[in-house]
């Protein structure tokens, strides 16, 4: 981990060569393979894998495998997942499954869902 910096209720964090990061009550895992942003600021999170990664939300509610790069954004309950070149999206309790060949897009916002595979998927 190169460092951590808060300011004023905003939490980022940068792991220069891989890391993890637990937060708080048990609440998410962070695990960034080969560098990698972790930033939090007013509700909105957003994780940024440079080569491969995972993030766990607990409660066992997502989990989120990248596969060489990727992004993941929440806002007021909008998420956003990029695959740069594949990926894994699971949502537990047997809900859904998305598997990301090389590249596309998830974003969910208020029970509207939008798949765009860029080549391939499942």
């Amino acid at each position: 981990m190169t460092g951590t910096k808060e300011i004023r209720g905003k939490a980022t964090l940068e792991f220069g060569a891989g890391g993890r990061y637990e937060g708080m009550r048990g609440k998410s895992t962070f695990e960034l393979a080969a560098g990698g942003r972790y930033e939090e600021m007013r509700g909105k999170s957003t994780l940024e894998f440079v080569a491969g990664g995972r993030y766990e939300g607990m409660r066992g509610k997502s989990t989120f495998d990248f596969g060489a790069g990727g992004r993941y954004e929440e806002m007021k309950g909008k998420n956003t997942l990029e695959f740069a070149a594949g990926g894994r999206y699971e949502r537990m309790r047997g809900k859904s499954t998305f598997e990301l060949a090389a590249g596309g897009r998830y974003e969910e916002m208020r029970g509207k869902n939008t798949l765009d595979f860029g080549a391939g998927g499942r």
